[in-house]
């Protein structure tokens, strides 16, 4: 049996059932699933500074973790500055946030690949995020939704998918985009639509990934083949 913690990293439970479901449907039958939010912290991740409030707390959830007896934690945010690095140092269990996994699988299927992100308060980051991870060249372009996070919830998800279908056409007719990335975990039951839209309009297949989904599964593959992260790039205390 897999035990893993899926940590949203935000001050408010109120998008724990809804991951938790997605998470729960996602893993294997013999992963344990718990999910949990921080008690401190931001109420959104939108910037550095929101990335700086939550940090701490979920350092401090995943030591809590690794003493449980939890097999892998799951940082559930597109930017991995909300303590996933830090924790490395600190824990032997492996952390993962949704960034890595997203856009490896956009690579192993794609060459070029485009992000969509919440807001443009976001897209520096995740050019600091491409860098860090060799990987500017392979990305045909970032845009924003321009949409607040507290617009995002179960019952506005058509009005989001309309949006998100209508850039995805322009990542792909304008930019050249071969793969689609979400830059927001909170972009629920979102890739089948666009997926399906973008075949529509293209006549061709193009990839366009789950955030939550391939997160969990990716993290799932790593318990499973007894890996964690490097102790020579993460020196553990």
């Amino acid at each position: 049996m897999m035990k893993i913690l899926a940590i949203i990293p935000i001050a408010t439970d109120r998008l724990n059932n809804t991951f938790h479901n997605i998470f729960s449907k996602a893993v294997c039958d013999d992963t344990e699933i718990h999910t949990i939010n921080i008690e401190k912290g931001a109420v959104g991740i939108k910037d550095r500074l929101n990335c700086y409030e939550s940090a701490s707390d979920v350092v401090k959830e995943i030591k809590k973790a690794e003493k449980l007896g939890f097999d892998g934690v799951h940082v559930n945010v597109m930017f991995d500055i909300v303590g996933t690095e830090v924790a490395r140092e600190i824990v032997n269990i492996p952390v993962l946030g949704a960034f890595w996994p997203n856009v490896s699988m956009a690579m192993s299927l794609a060459r070029k690949i485009s992000l969509i992100a919440l807001a443009e308060s976001e897209e520096s980051i995740f050019i600091e995020h491409f860098r860090v991870y060799g990987m500017m060249e392979n990305v045909a372009s970032i845009r924003s939704l321009n949409i607040a996070t507290k617009q995002i919830n179960e019952k506005d998800n058509p009005e989001i998918i309309e949006k998100m279908c209508e850039l995805s056409l322009k990542l792909v007719k304008e930019d050249n985009a071969e793969a689609i990335v979400f830059g927001c975990t909170a972009f629920f039951d979102c890739a089948v639509p666009v997926s399906d839209f973008l075949r529509k309009k293209t006549g061709k297949r193009i990839p366009v990934i789950d955030p939550n989904t391939t997160s969990i599964n990716y993290l799932e593959m790593i318990v499973k083949n007894k890996l964690s992260h490097s102790q020579v790039t993460y020196t553990t205390t």
